[in-house]
């Protein structure tokens, strides 16, 4: 990028970064003790001059309703995080109208939630209504987005036959109208999965099985490969 055609010239580009680093300068530090869109809010907050976010490092465990609209992000991505944050609040309002007496939250953002528990976020997300899941840079190595799309494609292969059996929890996924959507979204940085990834990087994750696995990212994956 040439900044000289648009009337950028180096000494500019200097005295910016000299005021940018200036100590007089206003600056909010991003915290980085936060898996979730928590650290956002404080950034907000302290622009705004608004009332601090109460302070918590304990994220909340999921939610026992069904039939929600389910978010997946990379939690340890701070872009993942901040796109699944602008989906929430453009999806919130029109859901809440679609909902009769407009009770609930019919929204989860999973980059929010507790995740320790493998298998109660395989069973949340195939009681979800539909799934959401924001393929960002770290997709592929995070085991609760891994989760997502498990249970995504289990879900997606059921539709074509009587049952699919999930990688992950003990009983199959029947098919069902409970999960109506299941939607991968890409954000700049995401590579596909390749040959890598299903001969050696999930037969490590799950060894035991793999076979179930490779159909279950295949099957996710397959409505955008078309």
């Amino acid at each position: 990028c040439n900044l000289a055609q648009y009337s950028i010239h180096l000494e500019d580009v200097k005295w910016s970064f000299i005021k940018l680093l200036d100590s007089e300068t206003p600056r909010v530090r991003v915290r980085t003790d936060s898996l979730s869109s928590l650290k956002f809010n404080f950034v907000v907050a302290e622009v705004s001059k608004r009332p601090l976010p109460k302070q918590t490092l304990q994220l909340p465990p999921l939610p026992n309703d069904s039939g929600l609209v389910a978010i997946s992000a990379d939690q340890g991505d701070d872009e993942a995080i901040a796109s699944a944050s602008i989906l929430v609040s453009k999806l919130q309002e029109c859901l809440h109208q679609r909902m009769e007496g407009g009770q609930g939250e019919p929204l989860c953002s999973l980059c929010d939630m507790d995740l320790s528990d493998l298998y109660a976020l395989a069973d949340f997300i195939a009681n979800s209504q539909t799934i959401i899941v924001l393929l960002s840079v770290g997709t592929m190595a995070s085991p609760q987005q891994l989760v997502a799309i498990l249970e995504g494609g289990a879900i997606q292969v059921s539709w074509g036959s009587e049952c699919a059996m999930s990688p992950i929890k003990s009983k199959p996924s029947a098919p069902d109208d409970k999960v109506r959507m299941v939607i991968p979204m890409t954000l700049p940085g995401f590579i596909f999965p390749g040959v890598h990834f299903y001969s050696a990087v999930l037969p490590g994750m799950l060894p035991m099985h793999n076979e179930e696995a490779q159909n279950c990212v295949r099957a996710f994956f397959k409505p955008i490969a078309r």
